[in-house]
C-alpha cells in the first residue's frame, strides 16, 4: 500500500512523464482552434491521459474515509438522512429537495453495489463511503472530460493533455471530490456538455448531437439547480459554429430539440420534483430565502467588489501564480473573441461568466468552504492556463511549454500532496487525544459547533454543543460558566464567519477575543498546513474555572 510521506516520490515522476509527453507532442503539427480540419491522436497522448487520469483518482481515494464514523463535513448529513428515509419508507421519493435527487440516487445504488460487493455494510458509514465515492468517480472522470473539450476546442495536444494534468491537482477540486456534496457532480456534467456541444460545433454532420448536450445538461441540473444554466452551452452552438451574429441554421432545430432533453434528462433523475411538487415547492423557496439571506453574514457582491471569491476560494483552490496566469489569460481570451472570433475564448468567457458570478451574486458564502461554489470555475480556469503556455511557447521554443507547464503543474500539486499528508490526522482527532490525557473524566465542555470540535467519548465527559440560533448569546463567559462549563472548545471554522468576513462585525468579534483576553488557553492545535475544506480547524481549548 502506497503511503502518504512517499506521495511526492511517486506523483513528481507521473508529472513529469506526462509533462515530457506534451513536449513531444508539441512537435506535432497544430491547427487553428476555429478550423474544421481532423485531428489525430497519437499513442503516447493517450497513454498521458490515462497517467494522468490515474493521479487524479490517486489524489481523490487516498482520504476518502477522513472523519468517518464521525462526520466532519455537517453538509453530508441532510443527505444521509433523506436516503436512509427512502429505504425505510420503500420507495425513491427522498423528501427532500434543498438540492436535487441525482446525487441521492447515486449514492443509494452505490451503496448498494458495494454491499453486494462487500466493499461495505449496510451501514450509516457504509452509505456515507457511497456518497464519497460518487463524488470521486465524478471528479475524477472530469479530467478525461475537460480533455475531449480541450482537444476539441484547440485541437493542440499540449493544451489538453496540462489542462487535464491542472484539474488532476488542483487542491480545491480534489478536497471536493472526497465529499458527499453536488459539486464534483454538477461539474463533470458541465464539462461533459460543453465537450459535447464543442464536438458537434466542429464537426459539421454532427448537428443531432446536440441533443445529447441538451439531456447532460438537465442531469446537470438535475445535480445542482444551478446546473440548468448550463443549457446557454446549447443554445449558442448556433452561433458558435456561425461565428457571427447570424445563427448557423442547420443547428436551430437541434438545439430547440436539446431544450426538450434537457427536461427529460433532469426529470428522469429527479422525478419526485413533480411527484411530490409541494415538498419540492417548500424546499425550494427555504433554500432560495436561506442563499439570499446569507449564512449567519450577509455577503453581497459590491462589499468585495466582486471579488470576494478570488480572494477567497480561487487563490486558495489553485494557487496564486495559477489564479494570476488564469486571469490574463482571461484578459487574452477578450481579445481573441472580439479579434478572432474564437470559439474556444468565447466559451470559456461565457462558463466563466456564469460559473463565477452567480456565485459572487449570492449572498450566502459560509465559512468554512464558500470554496465550493466556484469549484465549476476550475475546469475553464485550468483550460485557460493550459492555451495561454502553449501561446507562449509558440513565440519561443517548444522547450519553454516543458519549463512552464512543470511550473503551472508543481505548484498547486505541492500544495495538495501537503494537505492529503494531513489529512488523516485531523486536528479534532489531535485534540481530543490531548483532552483524554490532561483533562480530567467527567469534565463539562462546551463545543461551539458539534461537527467543528474533537470526537470525544460521552461516556466520559459532559459535551454540549453550542450550535443553534443563539449560539453568540451562549458563548459569552458568563453565560458558560452559568450553564456549568468548565471548559470551551471554539474552532476556527466558526470563529472565521466573522474575522475573515465583512468589517462591520466589530461587536461580534469582540465576543471572541474577551474569551482570549479573559481566559487563559489550555491547548491550541493547528495543523501545519493551515484548515481547508473541512479538514483540520484550528482548535482553542480555554479554562472557565480561572481568569487570567
Amino acid at each position: 500500500m502506497i503511503m502518504i510521506d512517499q506521495a511526492p516520490w511517486i506523483l513528481y515522476p507521473s508529472v513529469f512523464v506526462g509533462l515530457c509527453a506534451a513536449f513531444f507532442l508539441s512537435r506535432e503539427s497544430t491547427v487553428s482552434a476555429n478550423s474544421e480540419t481532423k485531428f489525430r491522436i497519437s499513442a503516447i497522448e493517450v497513454l498521458s491521459l490515462f497517467v494522468i487520469t490515474g493521479i487524479a483518482f490517486w489524489l481523490r481515494f487516498d482520504g476518502l474515509t477522513f472523519g468517518l464514523p464521525n462526520n466532519f463535513h455537517p453538509d453530508e448529513i441532510p443527505k444521509l438522512n433523506a436516503i436512509e428515509r427512502m429505504r425505510a419508507a420503500g420507495d425513491l421519493n427522498p423528501r427532500y429537495f434543498l438540492h436535487p435527487s441525482l446525487l441521492l440516487y447515486a449514492t443509494h445504488f452505490t451503496q448498494q453495489l458495494g454491499e453486494w460487493f462487500g466493499w461495505w455494510g449496510a451501514t450509516r458509514e457504509g452509505l456515507n463511503l457511497a456518497g464519497r465515492t460518487v463524488s470521486l468517480i465524478a471528479g475524477t472522470l472530469t479530467i478525461p472530460a475537460l480533455w475531449s473539450l480541450a482537444r476539441s476546442a484547440t485541437k493542440d495536444a499540449r493544451v489538453s493533455i496540462l489542462s487535464a494534468m491542472l484539474l488532476a491537482v488542483f487542491p480545491l477540486h480534489v478536497t471536493c471530490s472526497r465529499y458527499l456534496k453536488e459539486d464534483a457532480l454538477v461539474t463533470f456534467w458541465m464539462v461533459v456538455t460543453a465537450a459535447i456541444v464543442m464536438s458537434t460545433v466542429v464537426n459539421p454532420n454532427a448537428r443531432w448531437r446536440l441533443l445529447w448536450a441538451g439531456f447532460f445538461a438537465g442531469v446537470a441540473a438535475s445535480s445542482k439547480y444551478t446546473g440548468l444554466i448550463f443549457f446557454v452551452f446549447v443554445l449558442v452552438a448556433p452561433w458558435l459554429r456561425s461565428r457571427n451574429w447570424r445563427p448557423d441554421r442547420s443547428l436551430m432545430l437541434p438545439a430547440i430539440a436539446a431544450l426538450i432533453m434537457s427536461g427529460v434528462g433532469f426529470l428522469l433523475c429527479s422525478p419526485y420534483v413533480v411527484l411530490d411538487w409541494p415538498s419540492f415547492i417548500d424546499d425550494f423557496m427555504y433554500e432560495q430565502r436561506h442563499m439570499s439571506k446569507g449564512h449567519m453574514v450577509v455577503i453581497s457582491p459590491w462589499s468585495h467588489y466582486w471579488a470576494y471569491q478570488i480572494g477567497r476560494s480561487v487563490i486558495p483552490g489553485i494557487g496564486l501564480i495559477d489564479t494570476i496566469l488564469a486571469l490574463i489569460a482571461t484578459g487574452c481570451a477578450i481579445v481573441l473573441m472580439i479579434r478572432d472570433r474564437s470559439r474556444t475564448a468565447f466559451l470559456c468567457l461565457l462558463a466563466l461568466g456564469m460559473t463565477y458570478f452567480p456565485a459572487e451574486l449570492v449572498k450566502a458564502k459560509p465559512e468554512p468552504q464558500p470554496d465550493r461554489y466556484v469549484m465549476v470555475c476550475l475546469p475553464w480556469c485550468a483550460l485557460l492556463i493550459a492555451a495561454l503556455v502553449a501561446w507562449v511557447s509558440n513565440r519561443f521554443k517548444p522547450r519553454v511549454f516543458w519549463i512552464l507547464g512543470c511550473f503551472v503543474v508543481i505548484l498547486p500539486l505541492q500544495r495538495t500532496v501537503s494537505l492529503l499528508g494531513e489529512l488523516k490526522n485531523d486536528t479534532r482527532y489531535q485534540m481530543a487525544s490531548w483532552i483524554d490525557r490532561n483533562i480530567p473524566a467527567g469534565s463539562s465542555i462546551a463545543v461551539d459547533y458539534q461537527w467543528y470540535g474533537p470526537p470525544l467519548d460521552p461516556a466520559r465527559y459532559n459535551v454540549t454543543s453550542l450550535h443553534g440560533a443563539k449560539i453568540l448569546e451562549n458563548i459569552r463567559i458568563g453565560e458558560l460558566r452559568k450553564a456549568g462549563f468548565q471548559y470551551v472548545i471554539i474552532s476556527s471554522f466558526f470563529r472565521d464567519r466573522f474575522f475573515r468576513q465583512q468589517d462591520n462585525l466589530g461587536a461580534l468579534r469582540d465576543l471572541f477575543r474577551r474569551l482570549d483576553r479573559e481566559l487563559p488557553v489550555m491547548q491550541k492545535v493547528d495543523s501545519a498546513s493551515g484548515p481547508y475544506g473541512f479538514h483540520n480547524p484550528g482548535l482553542t481549548l480555554y479554562d472557565l474555572t480561572v481568569t487570567k
